[in-house]
This record gives structure tokens, sequence and C-alpha cells, in this order.
């Protein structure tokens, strides 16, 4: 089996455009959430969310001659290109038949499906019959025509667990040999039909996201892109690339419970945390970090720290948990994947990610370690948790790479 190392990485967030901007911001835990002003809030519970506001949506023309409209895809165009660019992907001639492209997405498309539905129906003017191909699949194929990539390529919508999911099949990919690199992520915009859905299950917060915190009251959706290049180390070290982080472990698994609700005892949770520590050859004395999926909400975020606790007993207290979606919000399709991708930062910037507006623990939890501001710290293994709608369950393991 080969090792398979993090070599570049790319990101469009709401509290930063590019990992430059982005790292700064989770130093100084920025928190991206404000008005919504995508469309119209009139007659919501709540008005404000995290959309990526500085990033700016233009028509990019792809080589086949057509042109990407959809939102969802241009933002995985963005933070590809960051990614390619950061691991040197064209001078690195990787042989196109060996690199692949596996992307996730909960809402790619949908922005153009509404503008169709909208113009149709309204007869505002006549509706765009092309914008009919801007689906969930064309973000894959869009970054696959613009790298040449001629491997595996797929699009992973597993709801919020996708991200990860989307590492972890990229990863198996590499340490197979069946690709030499992977360009891997997520993206999902802000869109009116998300929004409407989680106000419908009123798991919205009506203030911002307080992961952890006694007073949560719900989660705040977000916008972003993330993309990772996993490569072989032999390939890496052979090129003479930077390397992130390596990719340890990847554990997967199911609830089998309830369509939105997770497990309240944590049974797939446990699993794939479990899983994942058992294929990286890791113990639960190994973990520096971890990463939570840390939604903000009562249901989940109880759920994640029983599981914490029956695979770390009683260490689980002295282990530093953060949720970045305390920050940018939950992104939905990328979620797992720009986590992924800030536990990678966190190793190759020695710093832990905060978790920002929690005021006073869940009850029972007040000794953990929340990390409430930034500080520095030398991660060795970092753990990333995607814990989904419809019980789906990933876990991510990610260490500093040795010899």
């Amino acid at each position: 089996m080969e090792r398979v190392v993090i070599t570049g990485l790319g990101v469009i967030s709401p509290i930063g455009i590019g990992q430059a901007a982005y790292v700064d911001a989770l130093r100084r835990g920025v928190c991206g959430a404000g008005p919504i002003t995508s469309f119209d809030t009139t007659g919501y519970r709540t008005a404000h969310g995290c959309e990526a506001g500085d990033f700016v949506t233009e028509p990019v023309a792809l080589p086949d001659g057509s042109v990407e409209r959809d939102r969802a895809a241009l933002l995985a165009l963005a933070a590809a290109e960051e990614a390619a660019e950061d691991a040197g992907l064209a001078a690195a001639g990787f042989d196109p038949w060996r690199l692949g492209v596996v992307m996730a997405t909960s809402l790619g498309g949908i922005l153009c499906m509404d503008q169709y539905l909208t113009d149709a129906i309204t007869v505002r003017q006549p509706a765009d019959p092309s914008l009919f191909l801007h689906t969930c699949p064309s973000i894959t194929g869009v970054i696959a025509q613009k790298y040449g990539a001629r491997g595996p390529t797929i699009t992973v919508s597993t709801a919020c667990a996708a991200g990860t999911n989307s590492v972890g099949y990229a990863f198996d990919l590499v340490r197979t040999g069946r690709c030499t690199a992977v360009l891997c992520g997520g993206t999902d915009p802000f869109t009116r039909l998300s929004f409407s859905g989680f106000n419908s299950l009123k798991s919205l917060s009506r203030g911002l996201a307080r992961p952890f915190s006694r007073d949560r009251d719900g989660l705040v959706l977000g916008e972003a892109a993330a993309v990772l290049v996993l490569e072989s180390l032999s390939s890496a070290r052979a090129r003479g690339a930077r390397i992130y982080a390596e990719v340890l472990g990847y554990g997967i698994s199911n609830d089998a419970y309830h369509a939105t609700s997770p497990d309240p005892k944590g049974g797939g949770a446990v699993r794939a945390i479990r899983a994942c520590l058992q294929e990286a050859g890791l113990t639960p004395d190994d973990v520096d970090y971890i990463n939570a999926h840390g939604t903000a909400t009562k249901l989940n975020d109880g759920m994640e720290l029983r599981a914490i606790v029956q695979v770390f007993g009683e260490r689980a207290s002295r282990i530093p948990i953060s949720s970045t979606k305390s920050l940018i919000g939950h992104t939905l399709g990328c979620a797992g994947s720009i986590e992924a991708l800030t536990c990678a930062l966190a190793i190759a910037h020695e710093f832990l990610p905060p978790t920002i507006n929690l005021s006073e623990p869940v009850e029972g939890y007040e000794a953990f370690d929340f990390v409430r501001e930034s500080r520095p710290c030398r991660i060795n293994v970092a753990l990333s948790n995607s814990f989904a709608f419809a019980g789906n369950v990933a876990v991510i393991a990610l260490g500093r790479c040795a010899a």
C-alpha cells in the first residue's frame, strides 16, 4: 500500500478567500455570520448565515468551449485552481490516466435549476435549457476537464459526510495504486432551498452557531469550497513537493437509526472512529486534536460528545476539541472536506483552531478542552468527524508526515 500525503490546498470560505486569508481568520477566531444578501428572508425564523460574500461569481470558459455558470462549480473551480497551483500540478507531469477527481456536494446545480424554474414559471424571459447541464456531476467533470484528469472521477453526495467521504475515497484510490494523485474536496453554495429546509426542521439558530455551548439553539448555514491534492508519498518526495500532512486512515459507518436524527448512543460514530484508528494503526492515546462535527444542535453535539467519551475514556476531557462550524457555518456537502483541510493547515502551521461563541460548556462536559481561543500546538495526529443526515458517518485521520 502507498502512503498518501496532502501536497496542495485551496479554499473559498465565508472568513477568507485562499488559504493564507483562511488561516489568518482561523487564528483570530473570525465569525463569518451576517445578514443574508443572496435572497429575501422575509417570513423566515432567522435572517443570517455564513455566505462567501467576497467571492464574486463570474462565468468561466472551459477547454471544450462551454461556459460554467453554476456557483457551486465556480466555487470548486476557484478552490481547485489554488490547490493545483499550490501542489505544482502543471509541472508535476502526472500521467493523466492516473490523475483522479473526487468532489462532494449536496446542492451543486441547484441555483441554475432554481433560475430555470423561476424563469419558466414567471415567464419573465425564455427559460434557458442549457441550465439543465449545470448539475451535480458537472462539478467533477469541469475540474477533470480543466486539469486533463482522465483517471477515476466521482461525485459524492452523502449529505454532510460527503466531504469526508470524498477525501476518504481519494485516499483509497492513491494508497491502492490506482492513482498517483487525486484532486478531492467539496463545494456547496448558500441557497434558498437548503435555508428553507432547515427552517422547516427548526434546526437553524436564531443567533450564532454555538457548538458545545449549553445555550446552543441550532446551526448556521454556510457556503464554501475546499480542494485538497492527495498524492503518493513516493511521488511527492521524488518531485520535492511540499507536504502539509499525511492521510493516515479513514472510517465509515451508518447509524441506521433515523432520517435526520443521530443515534443518541453514538453507535455509528463510535464504530467509525474506531475503524479509522484501526486502519491508521493508531490507539486513542495517539490523537492530539479532534475537529468535531459540532453542528451546535442539541442532538448532534450531545451524541458526538458521548461517542468521544466512549472511544477515548477518561482522556477525552484532555484532548483539544473544536468546531470549525462556529466560524464558517455548516457548509453541508463541503463540511467534511473544509474541516479536513483545516486539520491539514493546523498540523502544518502548528496551531489549534478555536470554537468561538461558546459561553458555558454542555452540562457534564465543563472540564473539556473546547479550545475557545486559538493557541500554538504541535499536532501529530488529528481526527476530523462528520456525522450526517440518513445516519451517514465518516471519520478521517491526518498526521504529521514522518520519515
